[in-house]
């Protein structure tokens, strides 16, 4: 039998508040509905917010699962997630800036790849400054989600960003537009794509837009309200899960 190899999808983006958190969170929740074990690995180690958004008290999170593997030859890395719902877990961010300074960039892979035996899916949430942690993240990843928005800066900011990933084969990165926000139209599609000088390959429409979002997460509402989204819409699924065949099998 093959050995099982979780699909690593980083999502990113380089301006804050596009959505990128919550996308993660909505392609987890999306991906888990069609029966993939997926993991939430939140390495926004300054702001990290997902425990908080699916109002989630962790009891562990990266850091001492880092510290796990310096200092126990024998652990099981099962014990450090935290389960969201079925086949939908999460390793959280650290608590605080001193925990998250302890994070070792050469740990990252080796995390990983402890979890792609356990997973179909890890989906890694990012911050949006690039620093060691992060480009040893990208070199590992299979798959690179680009999330930008209506935004002018955001759309600059996502150009500059691909440019310094011309290293990385253009299959594994996609762009994905976040039509979600409640933003005014400015850009269309084709607009993003003439000054990306990309293809977009991912559309995430107005019809995944959360009303009142700050009031559904203090009343703990976010998972239910996520689920009814899915459950109502089609997450644009087909670009990350088309080439993945049977290998998890």
């Amino acid at each position: 039998m093959k050995e099982k190899k979780g699909k690593i999808i980083t999502i990113c983006s380089m301006k804050g508040g596009v959505g990128k958190s919550i996308t993660t969170c909505l392609l987890g929740k999306a991906l888990a509905r069609e029966k993939k074990r997926v993991l939430l690995l939140d390495l926004d180690l300054f702001t990290g917010c997902l425990d908080f958004l699916f109002g989630i008290d962790c009891r562990e999170n990266i850091v001492s699962l880092q510290e796990a593997y310096q200092t126990h030859q024998n652990f099981q890395i099962e014990s450090y997630t935290t389960s969201i719902s079925d086949s939908l877990d999460l390793v959280a961010s650290p608590k605080n800036l001193q925990e998250a300074r302890k994070i070792e960039s050469k740990m990252i892979p080796k995390i990983l790849s402890s979890f792609q035996s356990i997973y179909d899916y890890i989906l890694v949430d990012t911050n949006t400054i690039l620093g060691e942690i992060g480009i040893r993240l990208l070199d590992f990843s299979d798959q690179i989600l680009m999330l930008f928005s209506q935004s002018a800066t955001s759309i600059k900011n996502t150009k500059n960003f691909h440019l310094l990933l011309k290293d990385v084969p253009k299959e594994n990165i996609l762009f994905l537009f976040n039509r979600s926000l409640g933003e005014e139209e400015t850009f269309t599609k084709q607009d993003c794509e003439a000054i990306l000088e990309q293809k977009v390959e991912m559309f995430l429409t107005k019809d995944f837009f959360i009303p009142h979002l700050q009031k559904v997460i203090l009343e703990n509402q976010f998972d239910q309200v996520l689920m009814k989204l899915i459950e109502k819409n089609s997450f644009p699924l087909q670009k990350i899960i088309k080439k993945e065949g049977d290998q998890n099998d």
